[in-house]
C-alpha cells in the first residue's frame, strides 16, 4: 500500500514540483509551491465547488429540517423517511462531503510530507529520469523568505484568511435557535485557531502552501456566496 502511495501520489507531486522549479519558476521554490498549489486546486476544483454548494444547500434546508423534527418528534422512522425525501427533492447528498474529504486526504498528506521533506538530501533521488536534477534546491523564496524556517506572520495571515472564508460562509444564514447560532459562531474560530497552533512551528514551505490554498478557498467561497445572493435576488 505504501509503495502504491509513493508511486501514484507522492512521487508524481515531487517531480511536478521540481519540474516547475527548474522551468517556469526560474529556480524559486516559493513560486513553484504556489504554482503547484494552484494546479492541485484546479484539479480538485469540481470537488471543492461541489462541497461549498452542498454546504450552502444544507444551510438553506435547515428551516425545513427543523420543521420535520417538530412534526415527527418521537417517531424516528418517520423523521428519517421524511428527511431522505427532503434530501432527494433538493438533490442533496449528506455524505458527499465525507466522500470528497476521503478523496482529498491522500493528496493533502502527500503535499504536507513533500513540503516538509523537500530539502532532505535523498529526496531528489526519487526524480524521474526526464526531470532535471538540480542537485540542491534553493531554500530562499522570493529573495528573502527562508522556506526552512517558521514565520508567525505567514501563519497569522493564513489563519485570518480561514476566518474570512468561514465568516463569508455564514453570511445570510438563518439560524433556528440561539444554540445553533452560538455553535456556528464558535466553529468560525476553530480552523484559524488550529492553524495557529499547528503551523506556528512548521517550515514556511508548508505554511506557504496552506496560505495559497486558503486564499483560493476565499475566492471560491466568494463565487458561491455571490451566486447564491444573485439567485435569491432574482427568485
Amino acid at each position: 500500500m505504501l509503495s502504491i502511495y509513493h508511486t501514484l501520489i507522492a512521487n508524481p507531486l515531487l517531480n511536478i514540483l521540481v519540474g516547475l522549479y527548474e522551468t517556469v519558476a526560474l529556480e524559486d521554490l516559493g513560486v513553484a509551491i504556489i504554482i503547484l498549489t494552484i494546479l492541485v486546486r484546479l484539479a480538485f476544483y469540481p470537488l471543492f465547488q461541489k462541497g461549498l454548494e452542498q454546504q450552502a444547500k444544507m444551510q438553506e434546508l435547515q428551516p425545513k429540517i427543523k420543521e420535520l423534527q417538530a412534526k415527527h418528534k418521537g417517531d424516528h422512522a418517520a423523521h428519517s423517511r421524511a428527511l431522505l425525501d427532503l434530501y432527494k427533492e433538493h438533490k442533496f447528498n449528506p455524505f458527499s462531503s465525507v466522500l470528497m474529504l476521503l478523496i482529498q486526504i491522500p493528496i493533502l498528506i502527500a503535499l504536507y510530507h513533500l513540503f516538509l521533506s523537500i530539502f532532505s538530501p535523498d529526496v531528489l533521488s526519487r526524480l524521474y529520469a526526464f526531470v532535471p536534477n538540480p542537485g540542491a534546491l534553493n531554500q530562499t523564496a522570493f529573495g528573502f523568505l527562508n522556506l526552512t524556517e517558521s514565520y508567525f506572520t505567514l501563519v497569522a495571515v493564513t489563519a485570518l484568511l480561514q476566518f474570512v472564508q468561514a465568516r463569508m460562509a455564514m453570511r445570510g444564514v438563518k439560524f433556528n435557535d440561539k444554540a445553533q447560532q452560538m455553535t456556528s459562531q464558535v466553529l468560525v474560530f476553530v480552523a484559524p485557531v488550529i492553524t495557529l497552533v499547528i503551523f506556528a512551528t512548521l517550515p514556511a514551505a508548508v505554511t506557504l502552501y496552506w496560505l495559497v490554498s486558503s486564499l483560493l478557498s476565499v475566492g471560491q467561497q466568494y463565487l458561491v456566496s455571490y451566486r447564491r445572493a444573485n439567485a435569491e435576488a432574482t427568485s
